[in-house]
């Protein structure tokens, strides 16, 4: 059966668009059962509703099939070309709430909207990142310069010092800036509109909390969790090696009467190939996926950030396409 509203082919009897949630097979007279996406008020989030961060967590986990979903994207992600595509789609995802539309997670990944918006992604992140790193180093050569009259010393400590504090200030406050400039760019349409750093700035300093949040908690997040993770599977593959090395070259490699048997030594090391590749698989997969419910989570709350502090992006955005 087709849903009435987007055409995604549902199964029958299915009472609800597994796409954009559209009630199905309403008999006349019948009160349709509310979901959440019926629930929300297709209008721009107000400060006085949830965090971004809250918000963000809702709309994915209270998609259709999401963990399928997230699965399927994550799978992608693993592929280095394709990943653009994944960012792409977060952005793309995250964009809509600009526009006041609430919709769950699309099942259509690869468009070249998604592809361009990732990879342009990239370059601004990339040429922010730049742009802070020539300005950090001018700075600390000038001032090291300066205190280098003194001493030598004190000129390299000088640039040490403004290398560490314009780090620690882009991993609080640049990243977070990039990902603003990046919806940006996403909601008024065009590349050049992310190095409008003025408008940007404006809006920044409105709510930079909501920003900060958005931007490093998820991926705080995921860090430690990707973290733990991969400590683990080290641990077990530690075992795993050792285990190999000690069934190759201890008892079990030797014959009953003491001898050497190579075919058991060959099948203990084959096995333990096999086990590490497997561990390695899974660690990919899982990383993959931590990091692709991060990107997911951080876009959709700078999509409710941006809704929220920024709405006269949206406004710019329509202003230029009609023109």
């Amino acid at each position: 059966m087709f849903c009435p509203k987007c055409g995604t082919n549902n199964n029958e009897g299915s009472a609800f668009c597994k796409n954009c949630g559209t009630p199905l097979n309403i008999q006349p007279g019948a009160q349709p059962e509310q979901s959440y996406w019926q629930q929300q008020p297709a209008q721009p989030a107000t400060p006085k509703q949830e965090g971004v961060l809250a918000a963000a967590w809702k709309d994915i986990t209270s998609s259709p099939n999401w963990i399928k979903q997230l699965f399927i994207l994550c799978l992608v992600g693993v592929v280095p070309i394709l990943n653009f595509a994944i960012e792409g789609y977060s952005i793309r995802w995250g964009r809509e709430v600009s526009f006041g539309e609430r919709n769950p997670l699309p099942t259509q990944i690869f468009t070249k909207k998604e592809i361009s918006t990732g990879f342009f992604a990239m370059l601004v992140r990339f040429a922010l990142f730049c742009a802070v790193l020539l300005a950090t180093l001018a700075v600390a050569f000038l001032l090291g310069g300066m205190f280098s009259v003194i001493s030598p010393v004190a000129g390299i400590v000088v640039a040490i010092i403004v290398a560490v504090i314009v780090g620690i200030a882009w991993a609080v406050l640049g990243a977070p800036f990039a990902d603003a400039s990046i919806m940006r760019m996403s909601v008024v349409g065009y590349l050049e509109s992310a190095f409008n750093l003025p408008k940007t700035f404006k809006a920044f300093t409105r709510a930079s909390g909501g920003a900060i949040c958005a931007s490093l908690v998820p991926s705080i997040a995921v860090g430690a969790v990707a973290g733990v993770f991969s400590a683990i599977v080290g641990g077990i593959a530690s075992l795993v090696v050792k285990g190999a090395y000690n069934s190759m070259y201890g008892y079990s490699s030797y014959g009953y009467y003491g001898g050497y048997d190579p075919f058991s030594s060959f099948g203990d090391l084959g096995g333990a190939v096999l086990g590490i590749l497997f561990l390695y698989l899974a660690v990919m997969i899982i990383s993959s996926m931590l990091s692709t419910f991060g990107s997911l989570l951080t876009y959709r709350a700078m999509g409710h950030w941006t809704a929220r502090t920024a709405p006269e992006w949206k406004d710019e955005s329509e202003e230029l396409h009609q023109k």
